[in-house]
Parts: C-alpha cells; sequence; structure tokens
C-alpha cells in the first residue's frame, strides 16, 4: 500500500518578518525546480505567491529604513548635545576669574554667536551649520583658544557625529521617508491563504499523480518545515536567555521559582 506523505502543519504566526519572506522565498525556489505543472499548482496562484514575496522583500526594506532612521535621531541627539556643551562653555568660561580662559572664552563665543540655537534647526540644515561652525572653531587662530578651555576632544567628537549623520542620511530623499508603510500583518494574512491553497494542490497531486518531483517537493517542503521552525526557536531561545541575563539578579531568582 501506497504511503500517504503530508505536509506538515507549521505555525506561520511564529515568524518574524525576515523568518518569513525567507521562508516564502525557499517555498517558491521548491515549486520552481519541481515546476507548478508537475504540483498541479495553478500558474496564477503561484503567480499571486511571488508578487506576494516582492511585498515582503518591500516591508524588510521600511524595516531598516525605520531602524535607520531610529539610528539617525540617536547621532542628532549626540550631536545637539556636543553643540550646546560648546556653547554653553564659551558663554559660561566667559566669567572666568583666570584670564587667559576668559579672553579664550570671550573670542570663541564672539565666532559661535551666530550659530546660537542651532539645535533647534531642520536636521540638513543644522547639518551645514554645525559644519561651518566646525569650520570657524578650527582655524589655527581660534584652535589655540580651544586648547585653552580643554575642549578638544568636544570639537573631535562634535565633528566625528555630524559626519556620521551626514555619511548615513545621504542618499535619503524625502520620498524615501515618505513612502507609504505596508502593513506586514495583513500581506502575511494574505500570503498565508495563498500558501495555504498552493500546498493542498500539491498534497492532492501527489496524492493522485505522483511523480519524482511532485515526492521530492513534498519530502523537502516538510524539511524546510523541519528547519525554518528549529530556527525560528532557536531565535526565540536566544532572545528569552539575552533578557533573562539583563534581569537583576534578585529578578532572576524570582524567575528561577515561578
Amino acid at each position: 500500500m501506497k504511503k500517504i506523505i503530508e505536509i506538515k502543519a507549521i505555525n506561520l504566526e511564529k515568524l518574524n518578518v525576515a523568518e518569513y519572506a525567507q521562508f516564502i522565498e525557499r517555498v517558491i525556489n521548491l515549486v520552481t525546480k519541481a515546476t507548478p505543472e508537475k504540483l498541479f499548482i495553478e500558474k496564477t496562484l503561484f503567480s499571486d505567491l511571488q508578487k506576494k514575496l516582492e511585498i515582503l522583500t518591500e516591508i524588510i526594506g521600511q524595516t531598516y529604513a525605520s531602524q535607520e532612521t531610529k539610528k539617525l535621531a540617536d547621532i542628532d541627539k549626540e550631536r545637539n548635545k556636543l553643540a550646546v556643551f560648546l556653547l554653553s562653555s564659551f558663554r559660561l568660561e566667559k566669567n572666568n576669574i583666570e584670564e587667559n580662559r576668559k579672553e579664550s572664552a570671550t573670542i570663541l563665543y564672539d565666532v559661535s554667536k551666530n550659530y546660537k540655537g542651532l539645535q533647534y534647526l531642520p536636521v540638513r540644515q543644522k547639518t551645514q551649520f554645525i559644519s561651518a561652525m566646525l569650520n570657524d572653531l578650527m582655524k589655527r587662530e581660534n584652535n589655540t583658544h580651544i586648547d585653552v578651555l580643554g575642549l578638544s576632544k568636544t570639537v573631535t567628537a562634535l565633528e566625528a557625529k555630524n559626519q556620521e549623520y551626514q555619511k548615513l542620511s545621504e542618499g535619503r530623499s524625502e520620498s524615501q521617508l515618505a513612502n507609504t508603510f505596508v502593513s506586514f500583518k495583513q500581506i502575511k494574512k494574505e500570503t498565508n491563504a495563498i500558501y495555504r491553497d498552493l500546498t493542498k494542490y500539491a498534497f492532492a497531486g501527489n496524492l493522485l499523480h505522483e511523480s519524482p518531483e511532485s515526492l521530492n517537493f513534498m519530502n523537502l517542503m516538510n524539511k524546510l518545515i523541519t528547519d525554518t521552525m528549529n530556527a525560528n526557536k532557536k531565535r526565540l531561545s536566544s532572545s528569552s536567555a539575552n533578557k533573562n541575563n539583563m534581569l537583576p539578579k534578585e529578578d532572576k531568582n524570582i524567575s528561577d521559582i515561578r
């Protein structure tokens, strides 16, 4: 009696966007290798799955862009602090009882007073203002006064942060930032439905008209599902362990008791 091979169940809801997109991509590769005809899968159904993968790839790009935007915001905060610290130092040091520090601060204050409030400027304009201010402060006649106040490291740090921001923001147009957000939850729901139909066709086709291609597809699909869920468990386990390690010692003990 012929052994009936079924496609294993998989909890797709557990997969994050990267895992999910990779899984769908590998399913598409397996179907392509076996050919939709040999699996009795309608070409339109397979085409729909390929289109969903394109959207999933776009969503991954949005996730990266979101992370990149957060990084830019963090760098911007850091350069704000450094710029404000410099400008505040010049203003406060003007009242220093040490004559040399007072003189240096007064000169630097006059040089930089036009840049007061730069932290409130739009980010792109701010980048240009910081570059201009640093250019003035790092002139030979002013650099000596920076050394007198012990602010060389702060100036260097601000220059590095401003350059880092400029480099990261290059090529990011307003249109990129204004792109319509695609919902992973909705696309996942639609893709799940296509995947279920596709695997049903493949199962029925192999059951009624088994071929070397369909049989190989069934076996490879089951291996893919096992590998995918094992990788997912490993990621979740690693994430859980890292969170537990971040807990204070007493909290760890409470978790152990539970």
